[in-house]
């Protein structure tokens, strides 16, 4: 899969990138809300995006509205990735239209189970994907 990472910090995005990859993904990079737009119009079949909200130039809340505006970009999901640990902050988020959450500090395991969740694979960014629980049968 084709996946965005746009956060102002080389750092994090060099963390997403460096997770989602070794899960076998493609992820490209941006720096802000504005470059993020850009890459979206030039590089067709982006499935995923994880967004960061504090940024300079376009931040990660009016970028996830531009994107949800435009017709061309309705499939993409859009996971925001941020420390804006509010309630308030992540129910606006989901009304702009975020199809996942994951706070930082980032862990390998919510961001993938984040990105799961939001591409309908399973999984719950902060919480972990439930795992079946099987019962031991003692044998008599």
């Amino acid at each position: 899969m084709k996946i965005l990472s746009v956060d102002d910090s080389a750092t994090a995005r060099l963390i997403v990138k460096q997770t989602l990859e070794g899960e076998g993904h493609q992820v490209l990079e941006a720096p802000d809300g504005a470059v993020a737009l850009s890459v979206l119009d030039a590089q067709p079949g982006i499935e995923c995006v994880v967004l960061d909200w504090n940024m300079p130039v376009m931040n990660g809340i009016d970028c996830l509205k531009a994107i949800r505006k435009r017709p061309s970009l309705k499939d993409v999901k859009v996971v925001m990735c941020t420390t804006e640990a509010e309630k308030s902050s992540i129910m606006a988020a989901i009304k702009a239209g975020a199809n996942g959450y994951v706070l930082k500090p980032v862990t390998a395991e919510s961001l993938i189970g984040g990105v799961n969740k939001a591409m309908g694979l399973g999984g719950g960014g902060n919480a972990p994907a439930k795992k079946k629980v099987r019962k031991k049968v003692r044998k008599a």
